[in-house]
């Protein structure tokens, strides 16, 4: 049965107001509804969902991401959100890798959703349906009355086309030979990201620590246990090229050269020939939705920064984590040139940015080694060739749209030109909602 939000329900003689319900759906095209529940005795919260294996509800609590040893996964899968109605913390095209375990005599039951921004557990039990019934007649506190009144109107659903046309794309996108599944996302405007990536590749990255922004916006550190260069061209292969611009500072980085790359690379290192060195330690990629930052930390490690573009524009100057500040001036610069001003008219809360000076470089020092003099800045960019970051020439600023090349835009364009098939998706059945 589906019951809608505001509705008072009674599990097990307890009663319960729906304060948020979700309806997903997964890559098998699977459809189900998760409801939000605040128990009256208590304002404690809960979820509930139908199992239709089972032939009953589960009914689940947050709870802390230990999961027994003895537990056994039987499900798992990718789901999307595709509608939302009440105090419910997802948007339309949302999505989440979901994981269900239940103990050997199928008692209780643990479940993990992992979100871009964050990772939920769960644990419950299931109920007999028999148990679980609507109470039309009930009457909900004042508490209860004012959170229902605070969140009214909140509902947010796929047109009813456009459900019906990712329902099939999700169905029948293999078997057809339709785009693939983050294709799928993509048209719907929620692509695949980095954020994504990395948390399914934890052999290569390893998660280190958040930074809190303004707004408690989160800036997430990882690890890499590859190279620089061999990082960030994981990072590009694994979005299939799908990057809008990537800068570097220095000239030394893109030196790897693999199959995929070599016509790039090798073109590349003729053009640095008889330029001097200057290292590269740090590469910044725009996305359409995120920031990300790879650079050489203090301790020598290849440090991976993400963040979502609100994150990076909401940016509260924080120093960087375990960054130079050769490689920290150039994260802030970069972010100026490339993403800032599309931003601004996106994002309407008060920026560091806003007063920010490109043509000021306070790290001048960290260049006391180049071959450059400690008063200039060895990065300043000719916009028609030059490679690196920023620019202590206020009449080049006219020409930051130029700002600044990387080698790896080609390699990003060459990857995206070279993909023809897509990224596959786990299947499932049920989890327990945001």
């Amino acid at each position: 049965m589906e019951f809608n939000y505001g509705d008072t329900l009674s599990i097990k003689s307890d009663l319960y107001t729906i304060l948020g319900k979700i309806r997903y759906i997964d890559t098998n095209g699977d459809i189900w509804y998760e409801y939000k529940l605040i128990k009256h005795s208590t304002n404690g919260q809960f979820w509930l969902s139908w199992d239709e294996i089972r032939n009953e509800y589960q009914f689940t609590k947050p709870c802390g991401s230990m999961r027994p040893s003895t537990m056994i996964c039987v499900d798992e899968g990718r789901e999307i959100v595709s509608g939302a109605w009440g105090d419910v913390d997802v948007d339309i095209s949302d999505s989440a890798k979901y994981q269900e375990y239940e103990s050997p005599d199928g008692a209780t039951t643990f479940s993990i959703e992992e979100w871009e921004d964050e990772t939920e557990y769960s644990t419950g039990f299931y109920v007999n349906k028999e148990f679980v019934t609507l109470e039309p007649k009930a009457t909900v506190t004042n508490s209860i009355e004012q959170r229902l009144k605070s969140v009214s109107g909140r509902n947010k659903i796929f047109g009813p086309f456009l459900w019906i046309v990712i329902c099939v794309l999700a169905v029948f996108a293999s078997e057809l030979d339709l785009p693939s599944w983050h294709q799928v996302r993509a048209f719907f405007n929620h692509p695949y990201t980095v954020s994504e990536y990395i948390k399914e590749h934890p052999d290569t990255y390893t998660y280190v620590t958040s930074i809190t922004g303004a707004n408690n916006l989160k800036s997430d550190i990882y690890q890499s246990s590859l190279s620089l260069d061999e990082t960030t061209q994981d990072i590009i292969k694994g979005l299939k090229g799908d990057v809008e611009r990537v800068t570097q500072d220095g000239n030394t980085a893109f030196t790897e050269i693999t199959e995929d790359n070599q016509e790039v690379a090798e073109e590349y290192k003729a053009e640095k020939r008889n330029e001097t060195t200057i290292p590269t330690e740090t590469v910044t990629l725009l996305t359409k939705y995120e920031y990300i930052t790879v650079y050489i930390s203090t301790e020598n490690t290849v440090l991976v920064r993400v963040e979502s573009r609100e994150s990076a524009y909401n940016h509260n100057n924080d120093g960087g984590y375990h960054s130079s500040s050769r490689s920290y001036w150039f994260y802030r610069n970069s972010y100026w040139y490339n993403g800032y001003a599309q931003d601004q008219m996106k994002y309407t809360s008060p920026s560091s940015y806003s007063d920010y000076n490109p043509t000021s470089n306070p790290y001048k020092s960290d260049y006391s080694n180049t071959s450059s003099s400690s008063t200039k800045n060895p990065y300043k960019s000719d916009y028609s060739s030059g490679y690196g970051a920023g620019t202590s020439d206020a009449n080049r600023l006219s020409r930051a749209t130029n700002y600044s090349y990387s080698p790896y835009e080609s390699y990003a364009t060459s990857i995206r030109n070279a993909s023809t098939g897509g990224r596959g998706s786990d299947s499932g059945g049920t989890s327990h909602g945001k």
